[in-house]
């Protein structure tokens, strides 16, 4: 909670100190380039797309199960035609599966006769229906409910570990993106305070050749101009260093670094 509540008063922020000129780069902006082209989010996407994978493959384990047998029994004493359809349907219940199935076998030798244990039915065929259930060996808990249990946790955490790496990244992008903001302001500042230091210079200077002040005091105020210009020098390198973080997060549809302006 408290770093959804982090979250709102970043945008606030960013509503405050981005410039509202068209084009501007936004923390906005930021957000949806990193979870639109990171690395980070396209592998949490990839994870999460196995995880539901895996799982559909162990719902498949539940899927209806069909066995057809038939055989094909001539050239000796006794002639058999023989056809056996069973349908099995497995449950989540104490590993109980229900079972339909169907079989003919007709012996069309001369010396036919009707014997159930030789494969032979009546012409007419038999149904058969009934439920299997284990006593003990995978009633608490079989492969198949194993499995897709197990794929429903990973699921679930594949879910979590998405999410979990999308406010990480919304974290470190917000960090970045204001560090980039505030080295920009820092840079504006150094240059207006150089600017000054330069009118200054040349208010000096011309008091100085005008006999009004002694020339020490031109030499102080060339002094502060180099102070500013290296000052401004490192606030436009720690707007360019900045920006190269911010890069890992502002990509292009490539998914490649974007430098942003500075």
């Amino acid at each position: 909670m408290r770093f959804l509540a982090f979250l709102s008063v970043a945008s606030v922020y960013s509503a405050n100190l981005a410039v509202a000129q068209e084009g501007e780069l936004t923390l906005e902006d930021v957000w949806r380039s990193a979870e639109a082209h990171h690395p980070d989010i396209a592998a949490a996407l990839a994870n999460e797309t196995v995880a539901r994978s895996e799982l559909m493959a162990a719902r498949g384990g539940f899927d209806p199960i069909v066995d057809i047998t038939a055989k094909l029994r001539t050239g000796g004493y006794y002639e058999l035609r023989r056809l056996d359809v069973e349908v099995t349907q497995p449950t989540p219940i104490w590993g109980a599966e229900v079972y339909a199935g169907y079989r003919v076998g007709l012996d069309v030798g001369d010396n036919s006769y009707p014997d159930y244990y030789s494969d032979e039915t009546r012409s007419g065929g038999e149904l058969r229906v009934g439920l299997r259930v284990p006593l003990w060996r995978d009633g608490p808990l079989d492969s198949r409910r194993a499995a897709r249990t197990r794929a429903e946790i990973g699921v679930d955490v594949a879910d979590q570990n998405r999410h979990w790496t999308a406010i990480t990244l919304r974290q470190s992008a917000t960090d970045a993106y204001f560090a980039w903001v505030a080295a920009g302001r820092n840079a504006g500042i150094a240059a207006e305070l150089l600017a000054l230091a330069e009118t200054r210079q040349r208010w000096v200077d011309a008091r100085v050749e005008a006999g009004a002040i002694a020339e020490v005091e031109s030499l102080e105020a060339r002094r502060s101009v180099l102070r500013r210009r290296a000052n401004r020098v490192s606030a436009q390198r720690s707007v360019e260093r900045t920006a190269l973080v911010l890069s890992l997060f502002f990509r292009d549809s490539s998914g490649a670094p974007r430098v942003a302006p500075s």
